[in-house]
């Protein structure tokens, strides 16, 4: 079973790290902490509090690492180096908390290490938490006709390699090509429908069209 590990970073306030704690506790192996210096009493009194309630309520190690935010390049590579040392693992990278320059370096840090790793943020109004695997970050922008494809996808709401290649006058081969690129970028994704692919747009899709 791959081991599971949260990453904080703090603030003032540990109410979104209790709920994220909450959500993913029964599955976790570890949990890290991302604080800057020098740390002030009260994100050393929210640190204390969340810790405590690591130790009374959830069996699993704590770490807490300390970054400068001034020194925004070689915070990176501590947190990134930090997180390699686990690289077999899966990341949930809980960006809730804490200032919002330790909030990017974290963020790049996690791009940077090439873990398997889910980013998630707690709206503040607690109506709900978004999350996003880390390879939004990472996407591959659509060619021009790629685009034309999607938009077609959109319009149709589903189509077929024929439907594509007919209704927008691209030869088969080629819309053949253009169809499986968009599946590696994770854009269309296909189910097999008698003797044809049907195809329709992912979630990530969204973003361009």
């Amino acid at each position: 079973m791959v081991s599971k590990i949260l990453v904080f970073t703090l603030g003032f306030d540990i109410k979104f790290h209790i709920k994220g704690i909450l959500r993913h506790g029964k599955d976790l192996s570890k949990i890290i902490i991302v604080v800057s210096e020098p740390l002030e009493d009260r994100a050393k009194k929210a640190l204390d509090e969340l810790t405590k309630f690591i130790n009374e309520y959830v069996n699993v190690p704590s770490e807490t690492i300390t970054i400068d935010p001034l020194d925004f390049y070689g915070s990176i590579r501590v947190l990134r180096e930090k997180f390699r040392e686990h690289i077999a693992s899966e990341f949930v990278f809980n960006l809730s908390g804490g200032m919002r320059i330790v909030v990017l370096i974290t963020l790049l840090a996690a791009l940077y290490s090439s873990t398997k790793s889910l980013i998630e943020v707690e709206l503040e109004n607690f109506k709900g938490v978004v999350s996003f695997p880390i390879n939004v970050l990472r996407l591959m922008e659509p060619s021009s006709e790629e685009e034309r494809i999607l938009k077609y996808l959109k319009v149709k709401g589903s189509g077929s390699l024929d439907d594509i290649s007919f209704n927008l006058g691209i030869p088969r081969t080629t819309a053949y090509k253009m169809i499986k690129n968009l599946e590696q970028k994770g854009y269309i994704t296909g189910t097999r429908i008698g003797k044809k692919i049907i195809y329709i747009l992912t979630e990530l899709s969204k973003i361009w069209v």
